[in-house]
Parts: structure tokens; sequence; C-alpha cells
């Protein structure tokens, strides 16, 4: 709806800090993702516990500002499935050097825990992960230490 777009823009504003955590926003990520400011270069977003699903991590994933500096995203208890995972890593930007992602109780498995290794850009300087209840394994953690900034 064309109120709920500017409500989204007029949470965002210029400055893409917003806590939306458990307000069940459901399909209304699609909504919220379309009112990200491609000129950002910091977002920090809690949709935590939003049941936002595949489609609303595609369309977050879709509308990830390219020139971020600062990125931290808490998606935990959202049911994203590895799919939107794996949507979401991919769109983290490599330019970021502040990374922090929530993505608890995802039960992403080993192969998760490895898409997100491989999402940790090279020049991170802060890094913070929330993974509990990933069910990640020795090849999870494995994966992601090694991604780990030095």
């Amino acid at each position: 709806k064309r109120g709920d777009s500017r409500k989204a823009e007029a949470l965002l504003g210029q400055t893409g800090v917003v806590n939306l955590g458990f307000h069940a926003l459901g399909a209304g990520a699609k909504t919220f993702a379309k009112a990200l400011s491609p000129k950002l270069e910091v977002l920090e977003l809690d949709i935590s516990g939003n049941n936002i699903g595949l489609e609303g991590a595609k369309a977050l994933a879709a509308s990830m500002p390219k020139n971020l500096k600062v990125l931290k995203l808490n998606l935990s208890r959202n049911r994203l499935s590895l799919a939107g995972v794996k949507a979401i890593a991919e769109s983290i930007p490599r330019s970021v050097e502040v990374l922090g992602l929530g993505f608890s109780g995802m039960k992403m498995g080993p192969e998760g825990g490895s898409v997100l290794a491989q999402a940790i850009p090279p020049e991170v300087k802060d890094l913070s992960l929330d993974l509990f209840g990933n069910k990640l394994g020795d090849d999870g953690v494995e994966s992601i230490s090694k991604a780990l900034p030095k």
C-alpha cells in the first residue's frame, strides 16, 4: 500500500536505524525493503521474530544498499530457510567494515555456516555474529572461524 511505503520511508529516513523486532511485520518486509535508500552507508535493522520468510529475505537482499560501511542486521527467528540465508549473505556488500548479523534459530546447518563465512567481507574490522540454534556442526563452525578477521 502507498501509505505503508511512506511510513517505512519515514521510519528509515537517512539514518537507516530501525528496530521492528517482533512486530508481526510478515509480508510487510517487502514494503520495508523497497524503502531502503540505495545511498545508505549505515544500516542497522532489527526485524527479528517477524516471520518474513524466504520472500521477505529475497526482497531485503534485492534492496540492500551497495555502499554500506556499517551493516547490523538482526533476522533471528524469521524462518528464512537456507535459501533465505543465502540470499541475504550474497547481498552483503564487500565494502562493509562493521558487520553484525543475528541469525539465531534458523537451523541452517553446516551449509549455512559455510554460506555466511563466504559472505564476511575480507576487510571487515568489527564482526559480531549471533548464530545460536543453528546446528552448524564442526564443519560450519570451522568455515566461520577461517573467515574471521585476523
